[in-house]
């Protein structure tokens, strides 16, 4: 019997569960801060850019499509 592993496999799902990680953690940032300023003027910009995470968002969502 023999046992097949294929650690490339098993290396890109890491990386590709990885990704979808900070996808979804980044955007759920963007988006809360995003509404938080919105609604609160200057609230989170005074203290911190949340368009600093949109290319973040955007690399990984392309690096997810391909997949």
């Amino acid at each position: 019997m023999k046992v097949k592993i294929n650690l490339f496999q098993l290396q890109s799902n890491f990386w590709l569960e990885l990704n979808q990680l900070v996808f979804r953690a980044s955007f759920i940032t963007f988006t809360i801060l995003f509404v938080l300023d919105f609604l609160l003027p200057g609230f989170v910009t005074n203290w911190f850019n949340p368009i600093w995470l949109l290319p973040i968002v955007l690399i990984t969502a392309l690096i997810q499509r391909e997949k």
